[in-house]
């Protein structure tokens, strides 16, 4: 009895775990941000092959990865000290060995088949 409180616990116990991580995303050089300002990111699908990143209006396909090396991210602290009179101080914040390399999604209209098209007006008449 106790062996079965003790899975049921452990059980419970690993549903309520869950795991942070972090993911560098890589950009392509030219999107569009004719629009700066504020923006948000919307990420679909991260646990499978190809997750779908949508950035404001842009959408992109993405694909993960492990880098060679680590991905650094830094903070830089705006108010240095007086001692550092012009010079910025930055801060090690975390740390990442996987990115996501994301190519843009260009949409297309759906190709209407012709012949389909006409069989379907000749039986609506």
């Amino acid at each position: 009895m106790a062996q079965q409180k003790m899975a049921e616990h452990d059980t419970v116990e690993s549903e309520n775990e869950w795991e942070e991580s972090l993911i560098m995303l890589q950009l392509p050089s030219k999107i569009n941000n004719k629009n700066e300002g504020e923006s948000y990111c919307q990420i679909l699908g991260l646990s499978t092959e190809q997750p779908m990143v949508k950035i404001k209006n842009q959408l992109f396909a993405g694909k993960l990865s492990e880098t060679l090396g680590t991905h650094l991210f830094l903070e830089v602290d705006g108010k240095p000290e007086a001692t550092q009179a012009n010079k910025s101080q930055i801060k090690n914040v975390t740390r990442s060995d996987k990115q996501m390399v994301l190519e843009p999604v260009y949409l297309e209209p759906k190709k209407v088949n012709k012949a389909a098209g006409k069989g379907e007006a000749s039986e609506k008449q």
